[in-house]
């Protein structure tokens, strides 16, 4: 198998397109980030496009947009994935961590610690959903509308504050460039639900292909928990972005947090596979 680093992502997208397009609901975050280095090419100060390719095509791929772990693509065969980590060792490639979707994240992740003289420590276990039509749910007092740039420095601050929360990458600059991307849109990728004229909660989507959406981040400041305006949000919003002729939306959810799991699954986002984050760490010397 040949490996190879794509310094462009539309020839990178172009190759790996059987991978990606065989699961976009799984793949959902690769077509993202493809999607904003497309469109946004400033977004990240810099990033990797990795694959391993034979006769068949492609067998495996990876992206990585520091300082964010790298993400997996779904390999063809454990073949591909084994040939993909030793390419990426070869290269000199050093990773924070990777993320994707399970079993190929742990196969990956065990593989990679073993090559570098790491330690691979589980960081987050995660669950994709997906669903194709909206259950009712109860709507809470107020309703939704679309951020604008007057939003920005409200935006700011939840986003950063969610980030913590999650326990994600908190880069200050990363966060804005990810809300003014998405303020930029047509229509915007930030909405809000606004009660007597107070934002009371945040939602964003990314919309990288007609057939999923993606729905995330979701932030209530905690005072305002509990009051049903995250459900209604995101119901709201999952509807428009079908209405607009996307096929599914998805999201992912920490498995650590079941008050969000709940409120998704109330809308009806049923589990489609789980994923996992992992950092690498230096072994303790013996």
């Amino acid at each position: 198998m040949g490996f190879a680093c794509f310094p462009d992502p539309a020839e990178f997208a172009r190759r790996a397109r059987p991978l990606l397009d065989a699961d976009p609901v799984r793949h959902n975050v690769a077509l993202g980030i493809l999607s904003s280095l497309r469109d946004h090419p400033g977004r990240y100060a810099s990033f990797a496009l990795w694959a391993v390719e034979d006769a068949a095509g492609p067998a495996a791929a990876a992206l990585h947009t520091p300082p964010f772990s790298a993400v997996l693509v779904k390999p063809r065969d454990d073949a591909g994935l084994i040939a993909l980590a030793e390419g990426m060792h070869g290269a000199g490639v050093e990773l924070p961590g990777v993320g994707g979707a399970r079993p190929e994240v742990d196969l990956f992740a065990g593989i990679w610690a073993g090559l570098a003289g790491t330690q691979a420590v589980p960081h987050m276990s995660l669950r994709i959903h997906a669903l194709d039509r909206v259950e009712p749910v109860p709507e809470a007092a107020g309703a939704m509308r679309f951020a604008t740039a007057a939003d920005r420095e409200l935006l700011l601050r939840w986003m950063i504050a969610f980030a913590d929360e999650a326990r994600l990458a908190d880069d200050r600059e990363q966060v804005q460039k990810m809300i003014d991307a998405r303020l930029a849109a047509d229509p915007p990728g930030l909405v809000l639900w606004e009660r007597g004229g107070e934002p009371v909660s945040a939602a964003g989507a990314t919309r990288s292909s007609l057939e999923a959406a993606r729905v995330g981040p979701v932030y209530t400041p905690p005072r305002h928990r509990g009051k049903g305006y995250a459900t209604s949000l995101v119901a709201e919003l999952t509807g428009r972005l079908l209405a607009a002729g996307h096929r599914r939306c998805m999201l992912v959810t920490d498995l650590a947090n079941p008050t969000s799991n709940g409120i998704y699954r109330r809308i009806g986002y049923l589990p489609v596979c789980d994923s996992a984050d992992y950092r690498f760490e230096l072994t303790a010397l013996s």
